[in-house]
């Protein structure tokens, strides 16, 4: 991911984001 390292919390806060945003849109898959 454009060459910086993440930290646990923020990879699993950009997850939040996207399932947020998947699921804002009606897009639900697991």
């Amino acid at each position: 991911m454009n060459g910086r390292t993440t930290t646990v919390s923020e990879r699993s806060e950009a997850i939040a984001d996207t399932a947020q945003a998947r699921s804002s849109s009606g897009e639900v898959r697991s």
